[in-house]
């Protein structure tokens, strides 16, 4: 977080990680609202703002998730628009749902900072939801297990490490050759 506030980036609440994901099946607006509050409430990062740099968890707002009826041609833009509202103050993860009314399946846009969710962590996340949504389905809360290593602990340990190994861990990674490619948003597009 620290290196990330210190980058002078022109756009930094638009440092996005966004995930699409497909249903074929009818969605459950009400299943899926409250088995997104069942998710924040086990992954607190979910729920994060920054205000003057300084990380808060928030509470789950409602305003985070949306279900609209459109078609493809005005789903883009209603994606576009939605991770547009992503802000330091919150929110900082927001979910829209678009149902197409031409063949029924909805698309699932989560936009999300970066400074909330990295690659590693949708799979986690994704995986948490798709055990809530089921839940809620059939009527029940689910039974999430718990986070192993919560973001504090994680901090907490980095900001203990011995300064070699965080060098040699950057060294390691600055090495890698993976070609940027600013202002594109990450895409993810798979069966929940």
């Amino acid at each position: 977080q620290h290196w990330f506030f210190e980058q002078p980036l022109a756009e930094p609440q638009h440092w996005n990680m966004s995930v699409c994901v497909r249903l074929h099946e009818a969605f459950d607006t009400t299943a899926f609202a409250a088995a997104l509050v069942d998710v924040a409430a086990a992954h607190p990062m979910l729920r994060a703002t920054f205000a003057a740099s300084r990380q808060r968890i928030a509470a789950w707002r409602a305003d985070q998730f949306a279900h609209r009826v459109a078609g493809a041609d005005e789903r883009t833009a209603l994606f576009a628009q939605w991770q547009a509202g992503l802000s330091f103050d919150g929110p900082m993860l927001r979910v829209l749902a678009v149902t197409d009314p031409a063949d029924a399946a909805t698309h699932l846009l989560f936009a999300t900072h970066h400074l909330v969710v990295d690659a590693v962590s949708w799979r986690i996340v994704l995986d948490d939801l798709r055990q809530a949504y089921a839940a809620r389905r059939g009527g029940a809360v689910a039974a999430l297990a718990p986070v192993p290593v919560s973001f504090r602990q994680w901090q907490r340990h980095l900001a203990n490490l011995p300064a070699a190994t965080l060098a040699r861990w950057r060294a390691h990674w600055s090495a890698l050759d993976v070609p940027a490619a600013p202002g594109i948003a990450y895409s993810l597009i798979r069966k929940l």
